[in-house]
């Protein structure tokens, strides 16, 4: 069930798109899913509510991205709950770079 923050990051970031890339939502990687995944842009994005911020999940996190990161070779955007539009002007950013650099996937 998500929360509520995770639902309003998902419809900001799913409206913000919605011309510009496809995201898919819990995609699989290994065992582990994502939020979001942008695959034009091999970008992981994942919403971190407050319960994220605690030593012992952050380690776990840590882990998990390291390893959906070396396998699958994608890169992480972490999105703290009330960071929101940072996070989605980060994105932005990632998609400007990468298309200015053509090294999109798409």
């Amino acid at each position: 069930v998500q929360a509520r923050k995770e639902r309003d990051f998902r419809e900001l970031l799913l409206g913000a798109l919605r011309e510009i890339t496809p995201v898919v939502e819990q995609q699989r990687f290994g065992v582990y899913f994502s939020d979001f995944y942008l695959p034009e842009f091999s970008l992981v994005v994942e919403y971190d509510e407050p319960h994220h911020l605690s030593p012992g999940r952050q380690r776990l996190d840590s882990a998990r991205q390291s390893l959906i990161e070396d396998k699958f070779r994608v890169a992480f955007l972490r999105v703290e709950s009330d960071r929101e539009i940072e996070g989605l002007n980060q994105i932005f950013r990632i998609i400007l770079a990468q298309n200015r650099s053509g090294t999109t996937h798409g």
